[in-house]
């Protein structure tokens, strides 16, 4: 966080940041994100905090727990809720002058009536996010222990459901040829495709079960 910090100045607008990280579903813990937004505020920067995986982190450690006025956080049903296809989320600000400039924000397409009382159902069923965060943890712990035999894996939180791996060669295509679809790393900043990022599938045995398969 250090070298952030460092790269603030006056002339920064904003900074955005993801927390859990995506691709590699580590988590930043809030002190470091609440020492990022201090030097922000001081500086006139806007403090952007993308929480799309945040269901699979406390709620303690979210960045909506910090009193900043510069600092917006977003969220996303379509992780944890399951409700990508519904193309609904949401912000939160505390700060007045956010608030006016959020105001005038013409979105790209439109929330559904739908859309709006699926998700206040996701919210309140609180039962099954818990099951999907904890058997995400469960086969996220069965795959790195089978996949870390062989690839490298970038340190990550044990509850994400997603994680970097790496290996010889074009890693993509090898997971590929198992029937296996992941991200090539090339979709990201700094990799290539010796690296992949996997999600979490709902069933690690069937995934563990190609990656043998001869």
């Amino acid at each position: 966080m250090g070298g952030i910090i460092e790269k603030i100045t006056e002339k920064t607008s904003f900074i955005y940041i993801d927390n859990p990280h995506n691709p590699t579903g580590q988590v930043l813990k809030l002190k470091q994100i609440e020492e990022i937004a201090e030097v922000a505020e001081k500086k006139g920067a806007i403090l952007i905090v993308d929480e799309a995986f945040g269901e699979f982190m406390s709620k303690k450690n979210s960045a909506i727990n910090l009193e900043f006025p510069n600092i917006l956080v977003t969220r996303s049903f379509s992780k944890g809720f399951g409700l990508a296809g519904l193309r609904i989320g949401y912000c939160i600000v505390k700060g007045d002058e956010m608030k006016k400039a959020i105001s005038k924000v013409d979105f790209p397409f439109s929330i559904t009536t739908i859309s709006l009382v699926a998700a206040l159902k996701a919210l309140e069923d609180q039962d099954f996010l818990r099951k999907t965060v904890e058997q995400t943890r469960k086969n996220k712990e069965k795959l790195m222990r089978t996949l870390g035999k062989s690839f490298h894996i970038a340190r990550t939180d044990k509850s994400t459901p997603i994680f970097l791996c790496g290996g010889n060669g074009n890693t993509y295509q090898y997971f590929l040829s198992k029937g296996i679809l992941t991200v090539p790393g090339e979709e990201f900043m700094n990799l290539d495709n010796s690296y992949v990022r996997i999600r979490i599938p709902k069933s690690a045995e069937e995934f563990i079960k190609k990656i043998n398969a001869a």
